[in-house]
């Protein structure tokens, strides 16, 4: 069964942040102790749980009414169903006193075609938010924000349990100090988070043993960290130092010996901005910048450049470089996408040339060859709305797959100021 996962940022992001003594770069695992061994959960179509904090919905039987485009000779897109989609809402309050407005999102979740919630997480002077589910969508991890503290908690899909994951950590909402990024390894038994505020003058990584609820901290001042997706279970990142950067890869077995692996060092000034491993592969996707001396005025000009390191040989191979696109690797692990504003060029990396343009995906996630799912949100009177897109890179066949519908929580929520902020799924390419 081939799974995939993704997640969209929200817009305005409210994190917590980690009250952790200044240790060094890197160091032994620090162990906490949080949750027990998790049992795997049994799938059940709706939520029944209700406890302190969580309120579950129940589903309605109503089918989603789905707009397809006329069949072509591309992949059916009917191989692409979303068990599972996560919806952020948020609202902004401004109290009878005219005080300081603030913000509170919440969780909805869903589990298509039913169009109603079959989960939510909703409280008053709570937050929800960094929804991300675990590659076989048995789990669900969310962080939770509430009077200045927060910590990461984790749900099972079928409702019935949901636990800390962490203790309980210093949030900020004005500092927008907090978890920024969650990353499963892709067989669950790790969690990745990225722990920063604003300016990312704190950029930590940490990770989660699943099973054991262990918690070591990978490194400070982490810039980029990917999962390898074939051999040993593999964490590469890259670390900066007082306007040097470096890149380690780690084997991660039980968590108790942890003994990253230099692999190289960039040059003075030079920053990081992708680190994607190569799907079943060995490769790593480099792209970074550096200062352009020759050049004048403010905004300081950078020098971008690309290229694929091979960690058998520690060789470097050149990438093409093209302004204003950011790449990304398809499923096959041969092809990258430059995506720009209007369109993607995807570059074969064998035969060292681009191949093909494709229409622009705003924020997708490509799943086998030729399919690609992505989110579009629009503005329909009052209120935003995300739909769901599947599309046929092949044919350019389209299938909307979930849209919110029905999202009103002005009446029993006093939401003054309605939005959506944020959107991550569960995808079973093989139903």
């Amino acid at each position: 069964m081939s799974l995939a996962t993704n997640k969209i940022t929200r817009c305005l992001i409210l994190l917590p942040a980690f009250s952790l003594a200044a240790c060094s770069t890197l160091v032994s695992p620090t162990v906490l102790p949080t949750v027990p061994t998790l049992a795997r959960p049994t799938r059940v179509p709706t939520g029944t749980m209700e406890p302190t904090t969580v309120t579950a919905q129940p589903a309605s039987p109503t089918p989603l009414p789905a707009t397809v485009t006329p069949a072509s000779t591309g992949i059916p897109l009917d191989l692409v169903v979303p068990e599972l989609v996560a919806v952020e809402p948020g609202r902004t309050i401004f109290p009878p006193d005219m005080s300081k407005p603030y913000s509170e999102y919440g969780i909805l979740v869903y589990a298509p075609p039913i169009t109603a919630p079959v989960f939510s997480l909703s409280k008053e002077g709570t937050s929800y938010g960094r929804s991300s589910f675990s590659p076989d969508g048995q789990w669900m991890v969310y962080e939770e924000i509430v009077e200045g503290q927060g910590r990461l908690r984790l749900v099972s899909t079928d409702w019935q349990t949901d636990r800390p994951l962490t203790d309980w950590f210093e949030a900020s909402l004005v500092t927008l100090m907090g978890v920024s990024k969650v990353l499963w390894s892709p067989d669950g038994r790790w969690l990745a988070f990225e722990y920063s505020d604003w300016g990312y003058r704190i950029r930590n990584v940490y990770l989660v043993n699943m099973n054991s609820g262990k918690m070591l901290l990978v490194g400070e001042q982490v810039v980029a960290f990917d999962w390898s997706t074939a051999g040993p279970l593999r964490l590469a990142f890259s670390i900066e130092r007082e306007d040097e950067s470096s890149l380690y890869v780690a084997l991660v077995e039980d968590g108790e010996h942890w003994q990253p692996e230099e692999v190289r060092g960039f040059r003075r000034g030079e920053e990081v901005h992708t680190l994607a491993w190569q799907p079943h592969g060995n490769l790593l996707l480099i792209s970074t910048s550096t200062p352009d001396l020759g050049s004048i005025g403010w905004p300081e000009e950078r020098l971008y450049k690309s290229y694929l390191l091979d960690l058998s040989s520690r060789t470097q191979i050149e990438l093409p470089v093209r302004e204003d696109f950011g790449e990304s690797w398809l499923p096959d692990g041969r092809r990258l996408a430059y995506c720009g504003d209007e369109i993607c060029s995807l570059y074969d990396i064998e035969q060292e040339a681009f191949v093909q343009d494709v229409p622009v995906i705003p924020d997708g996630e490509w799943f086998r060859e030729e399919i690609v799912v992505f989110s579009e949100q629009t503005d329909p009177d009052d209120y935003k709305e995300y739909i769901l897109v599947a599309r046929s890179v092949r044919s350019g066949e389209e299938k909307i797959l979930w849209r919110t519908v029905d999202v009103d929580l002005d009446a029993d929520a006093g939401f003054e100021v309605y939005s959506i902020s944020g959107l991550s799924w569960h995808v079973d390419m093989h139903p």
